[in-house]
């Protein structure tokens, strides 16, 4: 005969579900987001979240730099092909600490939630708790599963840069 779930497990599979659910609107929402996207919107984002960027010094003295990669958005399929240098670089020497390369999509993600929490850090007063936001940012950046470039301790953000743009 057919045997009746425990309530444990019905609510455990309703938290599955929901959190399915919720992992694909979330996906649905950048591809969305990914499609509705000039290139001059794409643009902005990356001036934008540089700008951002300044403002968020960690405890270390790092902040993130964004740099597109010189070839990689001149066709007409660069939302394919675009890959974006997410660089963490000491504030006052300018030394790469370490990058990653990003695709759109990747990008996009750090955007709204970096976009998100320096929107929380600008509205916080406490000095303090200002740094520990912004070495929490660096760490879900650092965290976020991408592929990791090499670690590069001799260059400047400049020469990496001339190397993205070059």
């Amino acid at each position: 005969m057919g045997q009746n779930s425990s309530l444990p497990d019905q609510l455990m599979h309703n938290k599955v579900v929901d959190k399915v659910h919720l992992e694909i609107v979330k996906h649905a929402k950048v591809f969305t987001e990914i499609g509705q996207l000039s290139y001059e919107e794409f643009q902005e984002c990356v001036r934008d979240l540089n700008e951002l960027s300044r403002k968020c010094i960690d405890s270390q003295g790092n902040q993130l730099v964004f740099a597109v990669k010189k070839g990689t958005d001149s066709s007409m399929l660069w939302k394919a092909t675009v890959q974006i240098a997410c660089v963490k670089v000491e504030a006052l020497t300018r030394k790469i600490e370490s990058y990653k390369l990003l695709n759109l999509k990747q990008f996009l993600t750090v955007f709204n939630t970096f976009k998100s929490h320096v929107e929380t850090l600008i509205a916080i007063e406490d000095r303090e708790e200002r740094i520990r936001t912004a070495s929490m940012i660096m760490h879900q950046v650092d965290t976020i599963n991408f592929n990791t470039i090499e670690r590069m301790d001799n260059l400047t953000s400049n020469t990496l840069i001339t190397y993205f743009l070059n």
